[in-house]
């Protein structure tokens, strides 16, 4: 069987993806493209089609979007939830499509050295992320049951919880979407709160803001749990074709010990089951890969009773050589901070010992 990648303009794309029922992914979309170009350092690269070629005809088997990164001294591509298959692809096939846009990048780009892409086979030229953390186990709720079928299928406790938010009067579950740069600065500080409780690195916020203000009211949405004009949780939205996925969330400690959150979950729920929605994506849980995830594994899984598998992110070097070299440089920096880390920890521990010792012997 012969195979062929071909770049394809927005409109082919989306109509391809349609034409092959393919599940649409909004970072798989050409409006994903606003968001990358507003937050910048990155480029959009392309959309592509991945056939197999027959004496008659040509088969639509993948789409991929992709998007350009410039790190420091080398150059990948990332597409994000990409690539989105027709059909769930064999190990062959699959293994297929990676040496088909090996081939097309090598050719047509020298300066690209891995592309970050999604995979249901991974093999052993495929590495672990450089850089940042994937997951590929995640919490969904199916959204198409009657409210009462969604309540029965979450564990007990997630159901307590939502009852106990609900007894409170006092808490309001809003739509800010559309809100001033000014009332998001405010809501903004309830996620700073979060990350230096939780121990993970915020974003600059403006990457937060521009993913509403480029990806629209319609895609990108925040709800608020508030106490008297209070922001006590919220949740950042992504809704696009019939999925939602909770992408960014924050929560205060005055919030988690009245259940603001787990009434936001349902609330959001609601709403959006009633507008259409089909499923809700709580966004990645604990698993062998991503063990970072393990303090929000015990929260998200209280909203469903089983774990949903999902391809994880790979690093799939174009240029094999170039990347093990980039992959020993970066090793050898982390060991030189990690040297240097431990060298003024000692400096301070010896430092202190020695004031201890003057204050003593005088």
């Amino acid at each position: 069987m012969k195979y062929a990648l071909r770049r394809v303009d927005d409109i082919e794309y989306e109509n391809l993806i349609a034409a092959a029922k393919i599940q649409p992914q909004i970072e798989q979309s050409p409006l994903w493209d606003k968001f990358d170009l507003a937050v910048g350092g990155r480029q959009p690269y392309g959309r592509f089609v991945f056939e197999s070629l027959g004496e008659d005809r040509r088969q639509v088997l993948a789409v991929i979007s992709l998007t350009k990164f410039k790190g420091r001294g080398f150059t990948y591509l990332w597409a994000k939830k990409g690539p989105l298959w027709a059909h769930k692809p064999s190990p062959g096939l699959e293994y297929a499509f990676l040496k088909t846009l090996q081939a097309y990048i090598a050719k047509r780009d020298k300066n690209i050295t891995f592309v970050r892409l999604h995979l249901e086979h991974p093999r052993d030229d495929v590495f672990e992320l450089l850089q940042t953390l994937t997951y590929d186990r995640t919490v969904k709720v199916d959204l198409r049951p009657s409210e009462d079928e969604i309540l029965a299928q979450m564990k007990k406790r997630g159901r307590r919880c939502i009852r106990a938010g609900e007894k409170q009067p006092d808490l309001e579950v809003v739509e800010r979407t559309g809100l001033s740069r000014e009332e998001f600065d405010e809501i903004f500080k309830v996620l700073e709160e979060t990350a230096q409780r939780d121990g993970f690195r915020l974003l600059d916020d403006e990457v937060y803001w521009q993913m509403l203000q480029s990806l629209g009211p319609e895609h990108a949405r925040l709800f608020v749990t508030e106490c008297d004009g209070e922001p006590l949780s919220w949740n950042l939205m992504l809704v696009y074709a019939n999925q939602a996925e909770a992408y960014y969330g924050a929560s205060s400690a005055h919030g988690r010990s009245r259940n603001a959150t787990e009434l936001l979950e349902w609330r959001i729920m609601q709403k959006l089951k009633a507008e259409g929605v089909e499923s809700y994506d709580f966004m990645g849980v604990e698993s062998d890969r991503a063990p970072q995830l393990s303090g929000v594994t015990t929260y998200k899984t209280k909203f469903a009773r089983e774990i949903t598998e999902v391809p994880g992110a790979w690093d799939f070097p174009i240029f094999p050589t170039r990347y093990a070299m980039l992959v020993s440089a970066m090793n050898t920096k982390r060991t030189l901070v990690e040297v240097k880390a431990t060298a003024l920890e000692r400096l301070r521990s010896l430092s202190l010992k020695k004031r201890k010792n003057e204050v003593e012997e005088a």
